[in-house]
């Protein structure tokens, strides 16, 4: 299953009734995965991807609406960069992430684009560079950081009234 980590420091995958989480070790010809960073993105995957697909399997539901919901603030993010890169606005670090990550999903040959959600929830909860660049975009009148993080709050059952530490 080592295979499965195709240059990426860490992978989860779901393995019978559990996650499976890999992570790359410092001879491994990826980017070592004993990170704490690298740790908490994957640890996130391992309890978010259950809801996440529940949603994408159950459009109409809650659940599949706000999964939804991150996916078109996905596109969102990615247009954005994109515009910056091509009005050669965008900070080496914007440019660094529109073309070397999976923040917008990992591309398949023969299914196109998939895990958006995924790597959205986990990128935005766990990179604080992900985190300053989503603060510095507007979507629709408010940042996509306060949108980004109703949108968690709604997929894990938080009221958006509830300060916590989502807000910070």
């Amino acid at each position: 299953s080592g295979n499965a980590l195709n240059g990426a420091a860490g992978h989860v995958w779901p393995k019978g009734n559990h996650m499976e989480l890999v992570l790359a070790g410092k001879n491994s010809g990826r980017p070592f995965g004993a990170k704490l960073e690298v740790v908490a993105h994957e640890l996130l995957h391992s309890v978010t991807i259950p809801l996440i697909r529940y949603g994408e399997m159950n459009p109409n539901t809650k659940e599949g609406k706000v999964v939804q919901e991150l996916k078109d603030l996905s596109a969102h993010v990615k247009k954005e960069l994109l515009k910056r890169v091509r009005n050669g606005t965008a900070t080496p670090m914007e440019i660094a992430y529109s073309r070397g990550s999976n923040l917008f999903g990992s591309k398949k040959k023969y299914l196109g684009t998939i895990h958006i959600a995924d790597e959205i929830m986990s990128w935005g909860n766990t990179n604080s560079d992900i985190r300053n660049i989503l603060e510095s975009m507007p979507y629709k009148g408010k940042s996509v950081i306060d949108q980004f993080v109703e949108i968690v709050r709604k997929l894990i059952g938080l009221s958006p009234k509830e300060d916590t530490a989502l807000s910070e």
